[in-house]
């Protein structure tokens, strides 16, 4: 039988971009439709679905598979410094994070457009919609809160790499800057947990599997 919505309270409301939700949920009991339904609270952290993806540079005068490149990101991440034994920051911690490119999906976006405006807010590279697939979409925590993460590859002709210089950002406390790294070593750094984020992860994984002679070829 499903489940019945029996209360619901707002906690935190942060724009239209996050909030949380205090929910009382009823399981009807099958052997017994008339009885009272047995009741359980859920607190979930409501947040936007996010659309990332690996950015796959190849050069057509690089023979070798192992040095086609990926484009990441280093940014800040205020929430990798909060310490999970004791719920406080550690100012001690970077905040820098390794990651791939990725943001928030508007509402009536699709994910893969998400994915693409991202890739050149993030980096100025502009990623060909045919040249793009989906990977998988995931929740990263479903144990409290509701985002779903859409990942996809794409493949970037090296002659289409933009300037990679600089920073990017709105302001200080974000900075973005551009990473240009082999498939070798991320690989390397994800084994060895350099890079942290579960998209980067996720899609490493994928990326173990695939034939990279063959991606060259999707240039």
């Amino acid at each position: 039988m499903a489940l019945l919505l029996l209360k619901s309270e707002l906690l935190v409301r942060e724009g239209g971009f996050l909030r949380v939700t205090r929910y009382t949920f009823g399981l009807p009991d099958e052997n017994a439709p008339a009885a009272k339904p047995e009741a359980r609270e859920h607190i979930d952290v409501y947040r936007r679905d996010s659309a990332a993806g690996l950015v796959h540079v190849v050069d057509a005068d690089v023979v070798s598979a192992k040095r086609h490149q990926l484009l990441l990101v280093r940014q800040k991440r205020y929430s990798t410094i909060i310490r999970g034994d004791i719920g406080e920051p550690d100012l001690a911690r970077d905040p820098m994070f390794i990651e791939l490119p990725a943001g928030v999906v508007e509402a009536g976006e699709p994910p893969m457009e998400t994915f693409r405006r991202e890739v050149e807010e993030e980096t100025g590279a502009r990623v060909d919609p045919v040249r793009v697939r989906h990977i998988v979409s995931y929740y990263p925590s479903p144990g409290a809160c509701s985002e779903k993460i859409h990942l996809y590859h794409s493949v970037l002709p090296a002659s289409a790499l933009p300037d990679l210089r600089g920073e990017r950002g709105a302001d200080a406390f974000e900075n973005i800057s551009v990473m240009l790294v082999t498939v070798e070593d991320f690989l390397r750094d994800v084994a060895n947990g350099a890079v942290e984020d579960s998209k980067a992860l996720v899609a490493a994984e994928w990326l173990r599997r695939q034939d990279l002679e063959e991606i060259g070829r999707m240039t």
